[in-house]
């Protein structure tokens, strides 16, 4: 045995150091069969040595949960095509949590959550607002995850400005209505409340004062007390209230049936095949809107959705044109080799330098391409592939 300290025991170290250090490198790429190699190499010099075989065995483990990730993965993007973003998703966070770094997952994974949280914001923006916010948690950057929480941020603070108007609007019948009784003016019981204020005033009338008993019978002739103006006056009183409440709710709301007419809007997309949604509900691409703010949505298969928001006035003379420009959905390619160094190169574009054996191209257009790999100046690995819409990149 070497003693501790000797030039040997020192190599060793370093020699083993070296190992460990390669096999973590492969481990923090995602690259669990290169980090399963580097370890059988190191179980060779070092068959004993139990943080070898401890690498050994994550790197085992990674290979079968990489292989699990991209099954799911597989599957999650047939359930994307066949438009069940709800079983997509559940597939694609099991597969993220089985590989966190798998860069492939992450972006699907981003892509099901903002489609699922696009396709549920016309029927229940509360249960597509975690949805988004999840997609931005994983990709902060994401132009149309942003769009749509600015979007459910919107509908918010409209359905918060809409409250104090409709208390202040309610405010005055509530202290206004009373009912007339013999004993003074008290308010009337919410349950008694119809729909009408002037109904509730002229129900309860006030009663007259009783007849004033005949005076006794005189030698003299006596002059009677004038009757009690009272009952005319409370009526009057009443009629006037009636009036000032109807007055207000004119002033307040306007006449019956005298809305605002609608006004046409004509939508329109650059995307074939484009679905619209105005203010959370489904639309055609002609339609007619109240006077006032609205919000619109544009979808269409293979593109990013766009969001508009748009103020129809109740004096347009012509139809409102809202035309939606959406950019295709471009989708990505990591590419990881055991390189330590080299050059990527796409359709003889400019190349791409390797981290770690590992690049990223992102804004792939449609199509065919070709990838070749260099050391230095020595072509190393070539490969064709195939871009199509809503799929993963696919080898030819």
């Amino acid at each position: 045995m070497a003693e501790t300290g000797s030039p040997y025991h020192l190599q060793t170290e370093q020699s083993k150091t070296r190992w460990v250090e390669q096999i973590e490198q492969h481990f923090a790429a995602g690259e669990y069969a290169s980090a399963q190699e580097a370890a059988a190499a190191a179980l060779q010099e070092f068959p004993d040595d139990r943080e070898v075989q401890g690498l050994a065995l994550l790197a085992e483990s990674g290979i079968r949960r990489s292989a699990e990730a991209a099954r799911l993965l597989e599957s999650a993007s047939a359930h994307l095509a066949g438009g069940n973003s709800e079983a997509a998703v559940t597939q694609l966070r099991q597969a993220e949590r089985l590989d966190e770094r798998n860069t492939a997952v992450r972006t699907a994974l981003v892509g099901a959550l903002v489609e699922r949280g696009r396709a549920l914001l016309a029927s229940d923006r509360e249960a597509a607002e975690p949805l988004v916010k999840e997609a931005l948690e994983l990709e902060r950057s994401n132009p149309l995850a942003r769009s749509l929480a600015s979007l459910i941020e919107n509908y918010k603070q409209g359905s918060a400005a809409k409250a104090p108007e409709l208390v202040a609007a309610q405010k005055p019948v509530e202290t206004a209505v009373g009912v007339k009784t013999p004993s003074g003016l008290k308010p009337a019981p919410q349950s008694e409340l119809p729909a009408s204020a002037t109904v509730v005033l002229a129900a309860e009338s006030p009663a007259p004062l009783p007849a004033p008993e005949p005076p006794p019978e005189i030698a003299e002739p006596r002059k009677s007390k004038p009757k009690s103006k009272l009952p005319i006056l409370t009526g009057a009183v009443v009629a006037a209230i009636i009036i000032a409440i109807a007055a207000f709710f004119v002033f307040r709301h306007g006449l019956p049936n005298a809305a605002p007419a609608a006004v046409a809007v004509s939508l329109s997309a650059n995307a074939p095949g484009a679905t619209f949604t105005v203010d959370g509900q489904p639309v055609q691409a002609s339609l007619r809107l109240k006077p006032g703010p609205h919000t619109a949505i544009a979808a269409a298969d293979g593109y990013v959705s766009g969001a508009q928001t748009f103020t129809v006035k109740p004096e347009a003379s012509q139809p409102v044109k809202i035309a939606f420009a959406l950019q295709p959905v471009l989708p990505q390619l990591h590419f990881s080799s055991a390189l330590k160094a080299g050059r990527l190169v796409v359709d003889n574009g400019a190349p791409v330098d390797l981290t770690d054996g590992a690049a990223t191209l992102s804004n792939l257009a449609m199509g065919d391409h070709t990838l070749k790999v260099f050391d230095g100046k020595r072509e190393v690995f070539s490969l064709a592939f195939r871009v199509q819409p809503k799929q993963v990149p696919s080898v030819m």
